[in-house]
Order: C-alpha cells, then sequence, then structure tokens
C-alpha cells in the first residue's frame, strides 16, 4: 500500500510533513465499495469536460491522472448519544454504510465521493470538488498520532456537512477538523492547524443541538458537485448542519487548549 505522505514529527506537539505519494484506499474499505467509488470517479473524468478547474484540477491532463486514494467508513453524529454527552467524538456517532474518498492528482487531494448504499445496492450519492481540506486534515490527524506513538487508522466522523478525523492519543480522544484556516473562520476559528480534545467538540454540538441551529448554512469546501442522496443507515442523526452555528458561539475561546500543528506547504 503506497503512504500518503512522508511524515515526519518535529516535536512531540509540533507537527510538519514532508513530501510524498498518493495512499492507496484503506484495505478495510470492501471491494465492492471500491469498485463504486472507481466507477464513480471515471463518470466524474468523463463530466468534468472543459472546466476542470471547477473541481480543483489544473487542466485535463491533472483530470487523467487522478486517481481514487483514502477511503474510510463515515460515523454520523447520534443526536439521542449526543445529549447524553461524552469526551469521546466516536462515542456519540454510529457507523453508516457510508464512505468516503478522497482522489489525488499529482500528491495532491483534489476531489471526493461519497458511497452509500441505497435499497440494497452500494452506489455513489455525491462527488465534486474540495477534498482539499479532507485530504490535509487526514494528514495532521495521522502524523498527530504517529507522533504520540500510535499506529493508528484515524476515525472520521461527520456532523451536518462538516468533517472530523480523530485520533487516539495520551489517554483522551483528539479530532481534527476538515478545515483549512481560511474556511475554519466560517466555523468560529477552528482548523485543521490544531488537535482538539473531542471533548470540547461534543460540548460545543449539544450546545447546537440546545439553540436549535438554522441548517441553512452551508459549508463544503468548495467545488462544484452532485447533490447528496439519502444513505441507508443512518437513522437518527443531526447531518443537517447544526454544527454550522457555532459561529458566533465563542467557539475560538472553546477550543484554545488544542494541540497546534504544522501544515505542508503547497
Amino acid at each position: 500500500m503506497k503512504k500518503l505522505i512522508g511524515i515526519t514529527a518535529a516535536t512531540a506537539l509540533t507537527l510538519t510533513f514532508a513530501g510524498g505519494s498518493a495512499m492507496a484506499a484503506k484495505p478495510t474499505v470492501p471491494g465492492d465499495v471500491l469498485a463504486v467509488a472507481q466507477q464513480g470517479l471515471n463518470e466524474l473524468k468523463q463530466n468534468i469536460n472543459a472546466f476542470p478547474d471547477h473541481l480543483g484540477f489544473e487542466d485535463l491532463a491533472q483530470v487523467e491522472r487522478a486517481e481514487i486514494g483514502l477511503g474510510q467508513q463515515v460515523l454520523y453524529i447520534d443526536n439521542d448519544k449526543l445529549r447524553n454527552g461524552s469526551a469521546s467524538l466516536n462515542a456519540v456517532t454510529k457507523p453508516a454504510n457510508a464512505y468516503q474518498f478522497v482522489v489525488y492528482a499529482d500528491d495532491m487531494p483534489k476531489a471526493q465521493i461519497t458511497v452509500a448504499k441505497q435499497s440494497g445496492k452500494w452506489t455513489v450519492v455525491q462527488a465534486g470538488g474540495g477534498a482539499e481540506d479532507l485530504g490535509l486534515a487526514f494528514e495532521q490527524a495521522e502524523t498527530f498520532a504517529k507522533a504520540k506513538g500510535k499506529d493508528q487508522e484515524p476515525a472520521l466522523v461527520k456532523s451536518g456537512p462538516a468533517f472530523y478525523w480523530t485520533v487516539q492519543a495520551d489517554g483522551q480522544e483528539y479530532a481534527i477538523p476538515a478545515a483549512s484556516v481560511e474556511r475554519g473562520k466560517m466555523l468560529g476559528g477552528f482548523d485543521y492547524t490544531k488537535a482538539y480534545p473531542a471533548g470540547d467538540v461534543v460540548k460545543q454540538l449539544q450546545a447546537n443541538a440546545k439553540k436549535n441551529a438554522a441548517s441553512s448554512l452551508t459549508y463544503g469546501g468548495g467545488g462544484a458537485s452532485i447533490q447528496p442522496q439519502a444513505v441507508e443507515g443512518i437513522g437518527s442523526t443531526n447531518d443537517n448542519g447544526s454544527l454550522l452555528a457555532m459561529l458566533g458561539l465563542g467557539v475560538a475561546g472553546l477550543f484554545a487548549t488544542g494541540v497546534t500543528l504544522r501544515t505542508r506547504k503547497k
């Protein structure tokens, strides 16, 4: 299996990246799911036509070099579990019949594809651009785990349109948001340059749920996309954007204890 990126830990708390190659989908992704994701990528390539920049690609030649990279099952926030609270973000989720894939071209995340089960059949329910934050946040999560001496596969949590990678270290769980510094401003100033205690994220999600946050505000990282459809097996979740109410709720102060990370230069 190819590695996503070559990683070195400068210190236990401050991390940096070195260059590397695109990472093949995790072997834990079922073969039939991966096959559907590949089919989705093929269709995406055919439909980009003369506007590759709309999905973050430099040109059509780079589109042709694109390949399926990182793949992970999605954990959705469960409202019933969220009400009880936890120091673990993973503990207030439920796994769904859905997998998120990141498409890489020239060692950079470019597009993302969501494969989910509908009517008993795996199908592509969303495809589009805006994968850079998701891919780079994964690199941060993996780097943070390695710096802590933990060889683990980060879990992927989804709340509304926002994603978190979670890792276990120092006897607790940390969350790395899939949001750049600039895009993190939309969510109160938290981004993938820090690893935040997962319990703080849970508390904020609880606060959002109590305020019955409006779901009209969108955050998807940019780029054109095929709109997501219903996914089997999600059940009671808050996957309607409640996390986005973090705007104006003092999130920056809440996450002041985050461990600072350093991203690689693009």
